[in-house]
């Protein structure tokens, strides 16, 4: 499985407890908080641009699971 170089793949697939791609756009993921694991949901809506259609971020729809995963990370950080 390629990469892209920002998140490996081996985070997207052991973090993720959903691990395939499902109707109701919803993903739970594990995260680690002060030494304890939790599970969290993210949904699979991405920004993109209005122009071009491609994520903001700077990604590629080409890895999804990327693109939700870091969703996942901003959420935690309390900046989505």
């Amino acid at each position: 499985m390629a990469e892209s170089g920002i998140i490996s793949y081996y985070y997207t697939r052991t973090l993720f407890i959903t691990q395939d791609v499902n109707s109701n756009g919803y993903y739970q993921y594990f995260v680690k908080r002060n030494g304890e694991y939790f599970v969290e949901e993210c949904d699979d809506l991405i920004p993109v641009d209005k122009l071009t259609w491609k994520p903001l971020w700077g990604l590629t729809l080409d890895h999804p699971w990327q693109i939700i995963l870091f969703k996942a990370w901003l959420k935690e950080c309390g900046s989505f």
